[in-house]
């Protein structure tokens, strides 16, 4: 791995945290504190705030793309962090190197909006791009619950009877809450970013402690009908926590004959690709800008 990578991996390191069932952390106070950080901004590109039926969002937008092309990102966080804005540097970058425009969705958050409100905001953003584009011209992209929400987005989709997106991919996604695949105990010390019980957090956090939410395929897309499922990309490490969920679920969809590529790589951190400074990160966003150019007959 790059000098570049050891060293965030090491400060990222020192300061993660497990989940303490009964000293829950202040979610609230941790996106205070987000929203202190300095906004990422590129004079290239165009940012316009965007929100219609109570979800907010960002348009980032190069006038050199082609407009009929859309990207809806949807970042990760847990279920209890991130917002568009923090995710600029990654959207950025799509816009910017991918060429492809961009609608970064800001999804409510639990433990204020727990599930399924988030999914279903998400769902929201992808009908309000379904008003303008072509769903053959937008693809999902997510990383760790946004991979988690991407995938659900489709299966939503799916039963509302809306057209498909192009593709998806999904960057270190978590899709199941009720198994502790060997990853999350074997990877715990070679991930900065999780702890083994990544999943007790989500269950009670996210999920509310609710036993009929394990497998309700909008929550756990590891349990959805993916007979129907677009062409998906799917990338992760060997050493996250994760792994075992990325694995599982790329088998799924080829188990239903859909077409899926899994990206391995080796000995790097939770959600790498979005770290766009990293070299690792460009190698595998130029790999992910591949596969999108694929299907839109780009390439």
């Amino acid at each position: 791995m790059s000098l570049l990578h050891e060293t965030v991996f090491r400060m990222m390191y020192e300061g993660k945290e497990g989940y303490d069932s009964d000293n829950p952390p202040d979610y609230v106070a941790r996106r205070e504190q987000g929203k202190a950080r300095p906004v990422y901004k590129k004079r290239t590109i165009t940012v316009k705030k965007y929100t219609k039926n109570g979800v907010q969002g960002e348009f980032l937008m190069n006038s050199r793309n082609p407009s009929e092309d859309i990207i809806l990102c949807i970042h990760g966080g847990g279920f209890v962090a991130g917002t568009a804005q923090e995710s600029r540097r990654l959207t950025t970058w799509l816009v910017e190197k991918s060429g492809y425009n961009v609608y970064a969705a800001d999804y409510r958050l639990a433990p204020e909006y727990p599930f399924p409100q988030g999914a279903n905001d998400c769902l929201e953003a992808y009908r309000m791009l379904l008003e303008t584009y072509d769903a053959d011209h937008i693809c999902l992209l997510g990383d760790s619950a946004g991979g988690n929400l991407v995938l659900s987005v489709v299966l939503q989709a799916q039963d509302a009877g809306l057209p498909l997106p192009k593709c998806v991919v999904a960057i270190s996604p978590c899709v199941q809450f009720d198994r502790q695949y060997p990853s999350f105990d074997e990877n715990e010390k070679s991930d900065c970013m999780l702890c083994s019980n990544f999943i007790q957090e989500v269950k009670e956090i996210y999920l509310q402690s609710k036993p009929e939410y394990l497998k309700h395929p909008y929550a756990a897309p590891l349990y959805g009908d993916v007979s129907n499922f677009p062409p998906t990309y799917i990338t992760v490490s060997d050493s996250e926590c994760l792994y075992d969920d990325a694995r599982e679920m790329a088998k799924v969809l080829k188990a239903a004959g859909r077409e899926c590529t899994l990206d391995v790589y080796h000995g790097l951190m939770h959600v790498f690709p979005t770290i766009v400074i990293f070299p690792e990160s460009k190698i595998a966003l130029r790999k992910i800008k591949d596969f999108m150019d694929c299907q839109f007959g780009r390439s």
